[in-house]
């Protein structure tokens, strides 16, 4: 069985528009790059260093960007958001005097973190890669 004919003319004309819609994705790719909406790589800075399969880094981490007290300058906002979008429908307690712990013992396992406030206990635990390093 033999294949449709195409002229010379109308396979130029296909790889124009071809290349025209090719140079048209290329441009609308940079465009996303430029805007911070096309992603590759990593997708956060443990990783970007290697340690992403290491839980105690990422538990240090995730305490450090919630507990107001701490240098980044973030204040309660991120522990506010992250209980807001929880929460909803509750009432915040006074973030100001939230603090972190991590690697805290329970029984025979452990919290990977742990964030008190008055009136608020917060646990979280990373399940991840069960061959991640101590």
């Amino acid at each position: 069985m033999r294949g449709k004919s195409v002229s010379i003319n109308d396979h130029d004309e296909r790889i124009r528009q071809w290349s025209a819609a090719f140079d048209a994705m290329q441009s609308e790719q940079r465009a996303l790059i430029a805007a911070g909406r096309w992603y590759s790589g990593p997708a956060d800075l443990l990783s970007v260093l290697g340690w992403d399969h290491w839980e105690l880094a990422h538990s240090a981490a995730v305490a450090w960007l919630l507990d107001p007290r701490m240098r980044h300058g973030l204040g309660s906002r991120l522990l506010e958001k992250l209980l807001t979008r929880c929460f909803a429908d509750d009432p915040l307690p006074d973030l100001g005097s939230a603090w972190c712990e991590t690697e805290v013992p329970r029984g025979d396992s452990r919290i990977d973190v742990l964030v008190h406030a008055d009136g608020l206990t917060l646990v979280g635990d990373r399940y991840g890669d069960p061959t991640a390093a101590p």
